[in-house]
C-alpha cells in the first residue's frame, strides 16, 4: 500500500467536480497527473490520497464521496470533516496546464 499527495486539482462543471489531481511530494510542481477513474481505481486497490496543510504540516486522507450539492450525485473527492482550510482538496490550486 503506497501514499500519494495530492498538491493541485483540475476541476470542471458547475459544481467544479475534481476531473485529475497532480501529484509530488512537495507543493511546488506536480511529477505526475491522474484521472479521478485512476485515482479511485488506486483507492479501490487501498492506494491512499492526502493533502497536507502548508501551515501545520498536518495530513488529510481524501475520500471518493458524491458531490452533494442541488441533488448532484457525481462522485468526487472530498476532504475528511477535520481538515484545516488550507488542505481541503476542493480547495487546492489548480493545476499549471502547461505540464501535461
Amino acid at each position: 500500500m503506497s501514499e500519494y499527495r495530492i498538491i493541485c486539482v483540475t476541476t470542471e462543471g458547475p459544481h467544479k467536480h475534481i476531473v485529475d489531481v497532480g501529484i509530488g511530494p512537495n507543493a511546488a510542481v506536480p511529477n505526475a497527473r491522474w484521472e479521478i477513474d485512476h485515482v479511485f481505481e488506486m483507492m479501490d486497490r487501498n492506494e491512499t490520497f492526502f493533502t497536507r496543510s502548508p501551515t501545520t504540516q498536518q495530513q488529510d486522507n481524501v475520500r471518493r464521496q458524491p458531490c452533494g450539492q442541488d441533488g448532484c450525485t457525481t462522485v468526487t473527492l472530498k476532504s475528511g470533516p477535520n481538515a484545516r482550510d488550507d488542505q481541503k482538496v476542493e480547495a487546492l490550486a489548480a493545476c499549471p496546464e502547461r505540464l501535461w
